[in-house]
């Protein structure tokens, strides 16, 4: 009975089909996975949703820190600029890229009465500086809002390091 209920549960709420153009680049990390002769491996709790352009859709964050590629997983998804990071936007023509890039860390901030704000911490041009990114949509385009160079990346926010 209890077995019965469990299973009826999780077909009444199916996880979400992830759109085309995400589920496109996690294939493809896969298929480099696999070239090497790795089983390779993602997490979907790697995904985050915001509505960035306000239009009502989910927009998607794929964090490359999901990949997991056995003993190829740095050679591939990571170097010293970071992990890859996407943010896919929803239009009238379904979800395309319009971030890719290496970055250190990354958050989503709500601020109330605007669109989500998406940090990024990414390598600076000089050593070991990290730079510091806003980007907002601004009606037509994520567009940056703030920059600061050689920024620390806030404590509560290191994902990447132990």
């Amino acid at each position: 009975m209890l077995a019965t209920l469990l299973i009826l549960s999780q077909l009444a709420n199916p996880p979400a089909a992830l759109p085309e153009a995400v589920q496109k680049d996690i294939d493809y990390a896969g298929e480099m996975c696999h070239a090497l002769g790795e089983i390779f491996k993602f997490s979907p709790k790697f995904i985050e949703q915001a509505d960035f352009n306000q239009d009502g859709q989910p927009d998607y964050v794929l964090d490359a820190r999901g990949f997991e590629c056995g003993r190829q997983t740095k050679n591939l998804f990571h170097n010293a600029a970071g992990q890859p990071l996407y943010l896919y936007l929803s239009g009238d023509d379904g979800w395309k890229k319009s971030f890719n890039a290496y970055v250190y860390e990354f958050r989503i901030k709500q601020v109330y009465g605007e669109a989500p704000q998406f940090d990024v911490w990414v390598r600076g041009e000089v050593g070991y500086q990290t730079n510091f990114v806003r980007y907002q949509w601004n009606g037509e385009e994520m567009a940056v809002m703030e920059q600061k160079m050689n920024a620390e990346i806030p404590k509560q926010l290191w994902k990447n390091f132990d």
